[in-house]
Protein backbone atom coordinates (compact mmCIF):
# COMPACT_ATOMS: atom_id res chain seq x y z
CA UNK A 1 0.00 0.00 0.00
CA UNK A 2 1.56 3.36 -0.86
CA UNK A 3 1.60 5.67 1.27
CA UNK A 4 2.29 9.72 0.18
CA UNK A 5 3.74 12.86 2.08
CA UNK A 6 1.33 14.97 3.90
CA UNK A 7 1.82 18.11 4.51
CA UNK A 8 1.22 19.23 8.24
CA UNK A 9 -1.70 20.87 9.41
CA UNK A 10 -3.70 19.46 6.17
CA UNK A 11 -6.10 16.98 6.30
CA UNK A 12 -4.95 13.72 6.14
CA UNK A 13 -6.99 11.70 3.22
CA UNK A 14 -7.63 8.21 4.12
CA UNK A 15 -4.85 5.59 3.34
CA UNK A 16 -6.21 3.14 2.09
CA UNK A 17 -9.92 1.87 1.16
CA UNK A 18 -10.90 -1.14 3.58
CA UNK A 19 -12.57 -3.75 1.48
CA UNK A 20 -12.25 -6.27 4.14
CA UNK A 21 -15.43 -7.42 6.20
CA UNK A 22 -17.39 -4.66 3.82
CA UNK A 23 -20.64 -5.10 1.56
CA UNK A 24 -20.30 -4.44 -2.13
CA UNK A 25 -22.85 -2.72 -3.69
CA UNK A 26 -22.09 -4.16 -6.90
CA UNK A 27 -23.65 -7.27 -5.90
CA UNK A 28 -27.07 -5.54 -5.12
CA UNK A 29 -30.37 -6.77 -6.97
CA UNK A 30 -27.70 -9.94 -8.67
CA UNK A 31 -29.17 -13.63 -8.20
CA UNK A 32 -27.50 -15.84 -5.56
CA UNK A 33 -24.15 -17.20 -7.34
CA UNK A 34 -23.90 -14.56 -9.44
CA UNK A 35 -19.94 -14.41 -9.83
CA UNK A 36 -19.08 -10.63 -9.25
CA UNK A 37 -15.15 -10.23 -7.99
CA UNK A 38 -15.54 -7.42 -5.49
CA UNK A 39 -12.20 -6.81 -5.24
CA UNK A 40 -9.09 -4.47 -6.90
CA UNK A 41 -9.57 -5.09 -10.36
CA UNK A 42 -5.67 -6.93 -11.77
CA UNK A 43 -4.58 -8.09 -14.54
CA UNK A 44 -2.04 -10.89 -13.20
CA UNK A 45 -3.06 -14.62 -14.66
CA UNK A 46 -4.26 -17.28 -12.09
CA UNK A 47 -1.40 -19.34 -10.86
CA UNK A 48 -1.65 -22.12 -8.92
CA UNK A 49 0.45 -24.62 -6.67
CA UNK A 50 0.10 -28.21 -6.17
CA UNK A 51 1.29 -30.67 -3.84
CA UNK A 52 0.96 -34.03 -2.85
CA UNK A 53 2.21 -35.98 0.07
CA UNK A 54 2.14 -38.86 2.55
CA UNK A 55 3.87 -39.94 5.04
CA UNK A 56 7.23 -40.58 3.04
CA UNK A 57 7.57 -38.53 0.67
CA UNK A 58 6.57 -34.94 -0.42
CA UNK A 59 5.80 -33.59 -4.27
CA UNK A 60 5.46 -30.22 -5.10
CA UNK A 61 4.40 -28.89 -8.41
CA UNK A 62 4.73 -24.82 -8.38
CA UNK A 63 3.26 -21.35 -10.47
CA UNK A 64 1.38 -23.82 -12.79
CA UNK A 65 -1.20 -22.27 -14.96
CA UNK A 66 -4.94 -23.35 -13.50
CA UNK A 67 -6.22 -25.57 -16.02
CA UNK A 68 -3.16 -27.57 -15.82
CA UNK A 69 -3.33 -27.46 -12.34
CA UNK A 70 -6.82 -28.57 -11.44
CA UNK A 71 -6.00 -31.27 -14.11
CA UNK A 72 -3.62 -32.90 -12.06
CA UNK A 73 -5.35 -32.73 -8.56
CA UNK A 74 -8.71 -34.34 -10.22
CA UNK A 75 -7.07 -36.51 -11.69
CA UNK A 76 -6.69 -39.05 -8.87
CA UNK A 77 -10.21 -38.38 -8.20
CA UNK A 78 -11.28 -39.45 -11.48
CA UNK A 79 -9.45 -42.49 -11.80
CA UNK A 80 -9.46 -44.36 -8.12
CA UNK A 81 -5.73 -43.92 -7.62
CA UNK A 82 -4.70 -43.65 -4.59
CA UNK A 83 -2.62 -39.95 -4.00
CA UNK A 84 -1.74 -39.42 -0.52
CA UNK A 85 -2.77 -35.67 0.46
CA UNK A 86 -2.91 -32.86 -2.49
CA UNK A 87 -3.04 -29.63 -1.60
CA UNK A 88 -3.94 -27.49 -4.62
CA UNK A 89 -2.64 -23.61 -3.58
CA UNK A 90 -4.86 -21.21 -6.60
CA UNK A 91 -3.34 -17.58 -6.81
CA UNK A 92 -5.98 -15.11 -7.52
CA UNK A 93 -9.51 -14.87 -7.65
CA UNK A 94 -10.28 -11.93 -9.54
CA UNK A 95 -10.65 -13.81 -12.81
CA UNK A 96 -14.11 -15.35 -12.50
CA UNK A 97 -14.39 -17.43 -15.79
CA UNK A 98 -11.33 -18.96 -13.89
CA UNK A 99 -13.53 -19.47 -10.84
CA UNK A 100 -16.05 -21.04 -13.13
CA UNK A 101 -13.96 -23.58 -14.42
CA UNK A 102 -12.27 -24.38 -11.06
CA UNK A 103 -15.79 -25.05 -9.68
CA UNK A 104 -16.84 -27.28 -12.47
CA UNK A 105 -13.56 -29.24 -12.02
CA UNK A 106 -14.04 -29.61 -7.96
CA UNK A 107 -17.55 -29.84 -8.48
CA UNK A 108 -17.87 -26.90 -6.02
CA UNK A 109 -21.78 -25.57 -5.27
CA UNK A 110 -22.26 -22.05 -6.71
CA UNK A 111 -22.96 -20.31 -3.68
CA UNK A 112 -18.68 -21.63 -2.74
CA UNK A 113 -17.56 -20.13 -6.25
CA UNK A 114 -19.88 -17.08 -5.20
CA UNK A 115 -17.77 -16.31 -1.74
CA UNK A 116 -14.47 -16.89 -3.88
CA UNK A 117 -14.92 -13.81 -5.88
CA UNK A 118 -16.69 -11.75 -3.04
CA UNK A 119 -13.25 -11.06 -0.98
CA UNK A 120 -14.74 -8.28 1.47
CA UNK A 121 -16.15 -11.34 3.76
CA UNK A 122 -16.22 -12.39 7.48
CA UNK A 123 -14.88 -15.56 8.38
CA UNK A 124 -17.42 -18.11 8.63
CA UNK A 125 -17.64 -22.05 8.34
CA UNK A 126 -19.78 -23.47 5.46
CA UNK A 127 -20.51 -26.86 6.09
CA UNK A 128 -21.75 -28.75 2.38
CA UNK A 129 -22.73 -32.51 1.63
CA UNK A 130 -19.40 -33.86 0.55
CA UNK A 131 -16.98 -30.47 1.54
CA UNK A 132 -16.14 -28.22 4.41
CA UNK A 133 -15.41 -24.54 3.46
CA UNK A 134 -13.44 -22.08 5.66
CA UNK A 135 -13.40 -18.54 4.77
CA UNK A 136 -10.92 -16.81 6.77
CA UNK A 137 -8.49 -13.96 6.47
CA UNK A 138 -4.83 -13.46 6.97
CA UNK A 139 -2.76 -10.24 7.34
CA UNK A 140 0.68 -9.39 6.27
CA UNK A 141 2.61 -6.30 7.29
CA UNK A 142 4.19 -3.43 5.22
CA UNK A 143 7.25 -1.19 6.27
CA UNK A 144 6.38 2.11 7.37
CA UNK A 145 7.31 5.06 4.85
CA UNK A 146 7.93 8.79 5.58
CA UNK A 147 7.87 7.62 9.28
CA UNK A 148 4.11 6.51 8.92
CA UNK A 149 2.71 3.82 10.76
CA UNK A 150 3.22 0.34 9.22
CA UNK A 151 0.68 -0.47 6.81
CA UNK A 152 -1.79 -3.76 7.57
CA UNK A 153 -2.38 -5.61 4.51
CA UNK A 154 -5.50 -8.17 5.03
CA UNK A 155 -6.73 -10.65 2.58
CA UNK A 156 -9.36 -13.69 2.34
CA UNK A 157 -8.16 -16.94 2.31
CA UNK A 158 -10.68 -19.88 1.55
CA UNK A 159 -9.72 -23.55 2.50
CA UNK A 160 -11.63 -26.00 0.27
CA UNK A 161 -11.79 -29.55 2.72
CA UNK A 162 -12.84 -32.54 1.02
CA UNK A 163 -11.55 -36.08 1.55
CA UNK A 164 -8.07 -35.86 0.98
CA UNK A 165 -8.01 -32.82 -1.17
CA UNK A 166 -7.62 -29.45 0.28
CA UNK A 167 -7.97 -26.10 -2.07
CA UNK A 168 -6.94 -22.97 -1.04
CA UNK A 169 -7.74 -19.63 -2.73
CA UNK A 170 -6.16 -16.73 -1.86
CA UNK A 171 -6.30 -13.24 -3.91
CA UNK A 172 -2.71 -12.77 -4.04
CA UNK A 173 1.20 -14.14 -2.90
CA UNK A 174 1.80 -14.45 0.70
CA UNK A 175 4.80 -14.93 2.09
CA UNK A 176 3.89 -17.20 5.22
CA UNK A 177 1.88 -20.04 3.37
CA UNK A 178 4.82 -20.05 0.79
CA UNK A 179 7.39 -20.31 3.48
CA UNK A 180 5.64 -23.39 4.98
CA UNK A 181 4.97 -25.28 2.13
CA UNK A 182 8.75 -24.67 1.45
CA UNK A 183 8.83 -26.01 5.67
CA UNK A 184 6.95 -29.15 4.57
CA UNK A 185 9.21 -30.32 1.71
CA UNK A 186 12.17 -30.23 4.28
CA UNK A 187 11.56 -32.72 6.54
CA UNK A 188 8.70 -35.20 7.50
CA UNK A 189 6.92 -33.18 10.22
CA UNK A 190 3.57 -34.04 11.64
CA UNK A 191 1.30 -32.04 8.77
CA UNK A 192 3.09 -34.91 6.63
CA UNK A 193 1.74 -37.55 8.42
CA UNK A 194 -1.53 -36.13 9.67
CA UNK A 195 -3.62 -35.99 6.33
CA UNK A 196 -5.73 -33.77 4.77
CA UNK A 197 -8.15 -32.71 8.09
CA UNK A 198 -4.38 -31.38 9.96
CA UNK A 199 -3.34 -30.35 6.71
CA UNK A 200 -6.29 -27.78 6.44
CA UNK A 201 -5.48 -26.93 10.65
CA UNK A 202 -2.22 -25.74 9.91
CA UNK A 203 -3.46 -23.68 7.43
CA UNK A 204 -5.95 -21.70 9.25
CA UNK A 205 -3.55 -21.38 12.18
CA UNK A 206 -0.74 -20.14 10.22
CA UNK A 207 -3.47 -17.35 9.27
CA UNK A 208 -5.02 -17.08 12.26
CA UNK A 209 -0.62 -16.20 13.52
CA UNK A 210 -0.09 -13.45 11.20
CA UNK A 211 -2.37 -11.69 13.48
CA UNK A 212 0.73 -11.66 16.16
CA UNK A 213 2.82 -9.80 13.66
CA UNK A 214 0.20 -7.26 12.94
CA UNK A 215 0.23 -6.57 16.54
CA UNK A 216 3.20 -6.93 17.40
CA UNK A 217 4.02 -4.11 14.13
CA UNK A 218 1.60 -2.00 15.68
CA UNK A 219 2.27 -1.83 19.06
CA UNK A 220 6.25 -0.56 17.99
CA UNK A 221 4.24 1.53 16.02
CA UNK A 222 2.40 2.61 19.07
CA UNK A 223 5.52 2.78 21.56
CA UNK A 224 7.29 5.34 19.11
CA UNK A 225 4.50 7.61 18.36
CA UNK A 226 4.13 7.66 22.54
CA UNK A 227 7.83 9.45 22.02
CA UNK A 228 6.91 11.97 19.92
CA UNK A 229 3.71 12.43 21.40
CA UNK A 230 5.74 13.60 24.79
CA UNK A 231 8.79 15.12 23.08
CA UNK A 232 7.01 17.75 20.38
CA UNK A 233 3.14 17.11 19.38
CA UNK A 234 1.89 18.21 16.32
CA UNK A 235 -0.21 17.91 13.54
CA UNK A 236 2.59 15.12 11.50
CA UNK A 237 1.91 12.89 14.99
CA UNK A 238 -2.22 13.02 15.05
CA UNK A 239 -2.03 12.32 11.43
CA UNK A 240 -0.67 9.36 12.02
CA UNK A 241 -2.26 8.41 15.76
CA UNK A 242 -4.90 8.72 13.82
CA UNK A 243 -3.57 6.40 10.95
CA UNK A 244 -3.04 3.63 13.30
CA UNK A 245 -6.35 3.55 15.32
CA UNK A 246 -8.06 3.25 11.98
CA UNK A 247 -5.51 0.19 11.19
CA UNK A 248 -6.57 -0.83 14.86
CA UNK A 249 -10.35 -0.81 14.17
CA UNK A 250 -10.36 -2.66 11.10
CA UNK A 251 -8.08 -5.13 12.85
CA UNK A 252 -10.33 -5.29 15.91
CA UNK A 253 -13.23 -6.44 13.23
CA UNK A 254 -11.47 -9.31 11.55
CA UNK A 255 -10.52 -10.18 14.98
CA UNK A 256 -13.66 -10.43 16.67
CA UNK A 257 -14.93 -12.22 13.51
CA UNK A 258 -12.30 -14.77 13.66
CA UNK A 259 -12.53 -15.27 17.05
CA UNK A 260 -16.34 -16.44 16.39
CA UNK A 261 -15.09 -18.62 13.89
CA UNK A 262 -12.64 -20.74 16.00
CA UNK A 263 -15.42 -20.58 18.81
CA UNK A 264 -17.62 -22.42 16.73
CA UNK A 265 -15.00 -25.24 15.51
CA UNK A 266 -14.41 -25.50 19.06
CA UNK A 267 -18.05 -26.32 20.05
CA UNK A 268 -19.09 -27.64 17.81
CA UNK A 269 -16.20 -29.17 15.46
CA UNK A 270 -17.85 -30.70 11.88
CA UNK A 271 -17.42 -34.50 10.98
CA UNK A 272 -13.98 -33.46 8.72
CA UNK A 273 -12.01 -31.94 11.64
CA UNK A 274 -13.30 -34.57 14.62
CA UNK A 275 -10.43 -35.82 15.33
CA UNK A 276 -8.67 -32.61 15.59
CA UNK A 277 -10.48 -31.41 19.41
CA UNK A 278 -7.02 -30.86 21.08
CA UNK A 279 -5.86 -28.51 18.18
CA UNK A 280 -8.89 -26.80 17.19
CA UNK A 281 -8.78 -25.66 21.01
CA UNK A 282 -4.99 -24.43 20.57
CA UNK A 283 -6.40 -22.58 17.40
CA UNK A 284 -9.32 -20.52 19.54
CA UNK A 285 -6.64 -19.86 21.93
CA UNK A 286 -4.53 -18.09 19.60
CA UNK A 287 -7.65 -16.26 18.14
CA UNK A 288 -8.51 -14.93 21.42
CA UNK A 289 -4.87 -13.82 22.11
CA UNK A 290 -4.78 -11.84 18.85
CA UNK A 291 -8.14 -10.25 19.78
CA UNK A 292 -6.94 -9.47 23.55
CA UNK A 293 -3.66 -8.12 22.03
CA UNK A 294 -5.35 -6.16 19.34
CA UNK A 295 -7.96 -4.21 22.29
CA UNK A 296 -4.85 -3.46 24.65
CA UNK A 297 -3.52 -1.71 21.59
CA UNK A 298 -7.16 -0.19 21.41
CA UNK A 299 -6.58 1.15 24.51
CA UNK A 300 -3.18 2.48 24.76
CA UNK A 301 -4.23 4.59 21.60
CA UNK A 302 -6.87 6.00 22.84
CA UNK A 303 -5.09 6.85 25.87
CA UNK A 304 -2.40 7.68 23.45
CA UNK A 305 -4.79 10.30 21.85
CA UNK A 306 -5.86 12.01 25.30
CA UNK A 307 -2.55 12.51 26.27
CA UNK A 308 -1.85 13.94 22.80
CA UNK A 309 -4.77 16.60 23.70
CA UNK A 310 -3.58 16.83 27.11
CA UNK A 311 0.06 17.73 25.55
CA UNK A 312 -1.24 20.02 23.33
CA UNK A 313 -3.18 21.76 25.55
CA UNK A 314 -0.37 21.78 27.95
CA UNK A 315 1.29 24.28 25.76
CA UNK A 316 -1.24 26.48 24.69
CA UNK A 317 -1.52 27.15 28.73
CA UNK A 318 1.90 27.53 28.82
CA UNK A 319 2.23 29.81 26.16
CA UNK A 320 -1.02 32.14 27.36
CA UNK A 321 0.28 32.21 30.63
CA UNK A 322 3.91 33.69 29.19
CA UNK A 323 1.59 36.11 26.92
CA UNK A 324 -0.36 36.72 30.48
CA UNK A 325 2.89 37.40 32.17
CA UNK A 326 4.32 39.87 29.98
CA UNK A 327 0.66 41.82 29.15
CA UNK A 328 0.39 42.10 33.45
CA UNK A 329 3.74 43.32 33.36
CA UNK A 330 3.87 46.04 30.72
CA UNK A 331 -0.28 46.94 31.71
CA UNK A 332 1.07 49.40 34.84
CA UNK A 333 3.93 50.79 32.89
CA UNK A 334 1.32 51.25 29.83
CA UNK A 335 -0.69 53.25 32.08
CA UNK A 336 2.15 55.65 33.51
CA UNK A 337 3.36 56.09 29.76
CA UNK A 338 -0.07 56.80 29.01
CA UNK A 339 -0.58 59.40 31.47
CA UNK A 340 2.34 61.24 31.18
CA UNK A 341 1.70 60.87 26.91
CA UNK A 342 -1.63 63.90 27.92
CA UNK A 343 -1.26 66.78 26.22
CA UNK A 344 -1.90 68.97 29.28
CA UNK A 345 0.17 72.03 29.74
CA UNK A 346 -0.58 72.04 33.10
CA UNK A 347 1.37 68.96 34.33
CA UNK A 348 3.72 69.47 36.68
CA UNK A 349 6.25 66.64 36.38
CA UNK A 350 6.73 68.13 33.05
CA UNK A 351 8.67 70.65 34.22
CA UNK A 352 10.57 68.97 36.77
CA UNK A 353 14.26 68.32 35.68
CA UNK A 354 14.34 64.17 37.60
CA UNK A 355 10.59 64.03 36.05
CA UNK A 356 11.92 61.42 33.43
CA UNK A 357 13.93 59.39 35.66
CA UNK A 358 11.51 59.43 38.46
CA UNK A 359 8.44 57.96 35.93
CA UNK A 360 10.91 55.13 34.78
CA UNK A 361 11.50 54.69 38.52
CA UNK A 362 8.20 54.29 38.88
CA UNK A 363 7.16 52.09 35.95
CA UNK A 364 10.13 49.83 37.35
CA UNK A 365 9.02 49.55 41.21
CA UNK A 366 5.12 48.58 39.34
CA UNK A 367 6.89 45.99 37.52
CA UNK A 368 8.80 44.53 40.32
CA UNK A 369 5.87 44.86 42.44
CA UNK A 370 3.90 43.09 39.77
CA UNK A 371 6.14 39.86 39.65
CA UNK A 372 6.69 39.85 43.41
CA UNK A 373 2.84 39.21 43.60
CA UNK A 374 2.38 37.24 40.92
CA UNK A 375 5.25 35.15 42.92
CA UNK A 376 3.51 35.06 46.37
CA UNK A 377 0.18 33.60 44.52
CA UNK A 378 2.39 31.06 43.09
CA UNK A 379 1.86 31.97 39.62
CA UNK A 380 5.33 31.66 38.41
Amino acid sequence: MSRGRTRVGRRRPSRRRRAGLAPSASKVGLPPGELVYTGTPREEEVRAHLVSFDGNAMRATVDLPLDEALAAATAAVATGAAAGVRWLDVVGVHDVEALRAAGRALRLHPLTVEDLAHVGQRPKLEPYDDYLVIVARTWSVGPAVAGVAPALRDEQVVIVLRGDLVVTFRERAHEAIDALRARWGRGRGRVREGGAAYLAYALLDLLIDQGFTATEALSEALSALEERVFDAPAPAVLAQLTDLQRELAHLRRVADATRQLTGTLRREPPSELGALITELRDVDDHALQVLEAVDTLREVSAALHQTYAAAVAERTNETVRVLTLFTALFMPITFVAAVYGMNFVAMPELGWRWGYAAAWLVMLVLALATLLWFRRRRWL
